[in-house]
């Protein structure tokens, strides 16, 4: 190994040690090609890497990335929950402050130094300190699929006078080895949340040499990094949650299903949306819903129940008045009973009031599951559709064997969006909500071909993708919509009746296995005015830290950091009170950066921070 590999090892294994122990068991197959002292290229045995020099092409490669950067930018700020006042409000004061500070115009992409850059493929790695020294990012996240190829870079290239280089600009450097997209992808969110999602606006992204996974993930970020810039959650979502939780305890008789692990249970869980493939498939259904157990999935219910197929269990998620709405509509012309509802403990409280037996869970991350939910409660992945809450409280009742009817996560492009049998054909208020949904991304379909999907129907299809693989799932999915990793396409009419279920034994287990709650008993275990006084030290910590912040002078991205330190205590010092906001004070910074980055004369930025 030569001087300058031997130090490169080292500066690798002071800042990253796991990740230079994997290194050096990784077996060499490929060889490098030399020009004197000089590693120009990687010899892979069929071919080369560049077949040419690699430092011409890495010099191409930066000059025209410097020139035309691959980045990401918001076209305008609505990702950060403009449907909220507190954010509505911050936007109408940053227009005002534009407009008094003369400026009339804004820049179409933000220009700024701080953003993020993710560098797709190391090979020889000469590109690697020429972007260094002239990026605008300031954190970087360089990813390498085949480990080797770093090895050989560990020659080519001095690493410690990189990481020099980039501590000198106040830049700093992660590395990955992740191998599959999937994988690359996940790497990528951790490495954006860490950053911080605001950082997103203005990320760049720099493609090194073309392999199937570097390319696959560079065509999958667009949607990836959209669903994490979105903001989730803001004030006035929270304090309506909050209220509903807390009404629905306090009115109804109700079961409680934890998170914990149950015993596998042999029935197999068929699951029902609304997507515009089931119509095909519904004498499918009907046959197959005989010898499984059905979970309808929102309006998936009037689906099934137009069809003569009554679920064993109904499932909703959102808290909002058109949950109630659709399903009071249904309830005027099918009866629901018999039907058993699996709701978030957040559902509009009219919710519970339309079915004789009611299941409740606390959904994961939001302000009411933080500060009500017990120990071991809160379920992770029963959003953001209530397609997720079935597949995930279905496995959390103990099935492991589904069946998917109408789950498309999206539709043929052009083609309908919804079940001729769904609401949305069939009143006009949901019609116009129809009319309104933009499906604007194309994802891979189930039996081949393209479908178009928005951000909300991708990350659906992602995440019942990661809950098939998580919990080991056998899912057969009938549906002409999204492709969904780790399930087995199959037409609905192949698909053999299943082993019918034994509903004593199905139910009694149920129901040993949940913990009921008469209403207003839940409430019991909770200590009297504990949470009001840590919410009172929440905000004035919170008035503390803006005050601080104004004396030292922050811009926004100084504040954003100053703000993350709040977040990361937040939970453990005001009794996890403070998730009330935590999604507001985390939309308002976007919105101000939005602005503030587009501002093209340096003076004016400065003067509007």
């Amino acid at each position: 190994m030569s001087p300058r590999a031997e130090r490169s090892r080292a500066a690798i294994t002071a800042r990253f040690p796991e990740l230079a122990a994997a290194l050096a068991e990784t077996p060499m197959v490929s060889r490098a090609v030399h020009d004197g002292d000089a590693l120009v290229d990687i010899d892979l045995g069929p071919a080369r890497l560049y077949n040419r020099d690699g430092r011409v092409v890495a010099a191409e490669q930066v000059r025209a990335f410097n020139a035309k950067p691959l980045q990401f930018f918001a076209n305008n700020p609505s990702m950060a929950n403009l449907g909220s006042p507190i954010s509505g409000a911050m936007l109408s004061r940053m227009l005002h402050e534009l407009g008094g500070d003369g400026v009339s115009a804004l820049v179409a992409k933000p220009d700024y130094e701080g953003s993020f850059l993710i560098v797709l493929g190391i090979g020889a790695g000469h590109h690697l300190p020429e972007l260094i020294a002239t990026t605008k990012a300031r954190h970087l996240l360089i990813v390498e699929p085949i480990p080797e190829f770093l090895r050989h870079a560990l020659g080519a290239i001095d690493w410690e006078a990189l990481f020099e280089t980039a501590a000198a600009r106040g830049i700093t450097l992660r590395l990955s080895l992740a191998e599959r997209p999937d994988r690359i992808t996940h790497a990528i969110e951790q490495f954006v949340q860490w950053v911080g999602e605001p950082f997103i606006d203005g990320g760049f992204v720099f493609l090194h040499y073309p392999s199937w996974a570097l390319v696959e993930t560079r065509d999958r970020l667009p949607l990836a990094i959209n669903q994490n810039f979105i903001s989730r959650g803001f004030y006035e979502d929270e304090l309506k949650m909050m209220t509903n939780a807390v009404a629905n305890l306090s009115r109804h008789d109700c079961r409680i299903i934890d998170a914990r692990l149950r015993l596998a249970r042999p029935e197999t869980a068929i699951l029902v949306g609304s997507g515009p493939s089931i119509d095909p498939a519904l004498p499918d259904l009907v046959r197959l819903a005989r010898t499984g157990v059905v979970f309808s999935a929102g309006t998936g219910l009037r689906v099934c129940l137009k069809n003569g197929v009554v679920p064993d269990f109904h499932c909703e998620l959102e808290n909002g008045e058109p949950t109630y709405d659709s399903l009071r509509k249904t309830a005027a012309q099918y009866p629901f009973t018999g039907i058993r509802l699996i709701a978030s403990v957040t559902v509009d409280p009219r919710v519970p009031a339309l079915f004789d037996q009611r299941y409740f869970f606390f959904r994961d991350t939001v302000s009411s599951t933080k500060i009500l939910a017990p120990p071991g409660h809160e379920l992770f992945g029963a959003g953001p559709t209530c397609v997720n809450t079935a597949m995930r409280l279905a496995n959390a009742l103990g099935f492991k064997q589904f069946a998917l009817f109408g789950t498309d996560c999206g539709a043929k492009v052009d083609g309908p969006k919804h079940s001729s049998h769904a609401i949305y054909q069939h009143d006009q208020q949901f019609q116009a909500f129809e009319r309104k949904q933009v499906l604007n991304h194309i994802l891979p379909g189930n039996f081949g071909g393209e479908v178009a999907t928005d951000w909300v129907l991708g990350l659906c299809a992602r995440l019942l993708g990661d809950l098939t693989r998580t919990f080991r799932l056998t899912v057969l999915n009938t549906s002409d919509g999204v492709r969904i990793a780790g399930t087995t396409p199959r037409l609905a009419s192949t698909i053999a009746n299943f082993a019918p279920p034994d509903p004593l034994r199905l139910f009694g287990d149920i129901t040993r296995s949940t913990t009921p709650f008469p209403a207003g008993e839940f409430f019991a275990t909770l200590g009297d005015g504990a949470l009001a006084q840590a919410a009172g030290r929440a905000f004035d910590d919170l008035a503390a830290l803006v005050d601080a912040a104004e004396r030292e002078g922050d811009d926004l991205a100084a504040f954003w950091t100053r703000l993350t330190g709040f977040f990361h205590t937040a939970a453990r010092d005001y009794r996890r009170t403070a998730s009330m906001i935590l999604g507001s004070l985390r939309s308002m910074p976007k919105i101000g950066m939005f602005f503030i980055h587009r501002t093209a004369d340096p003076g004016r930025r400065a003067a509007l921070t």
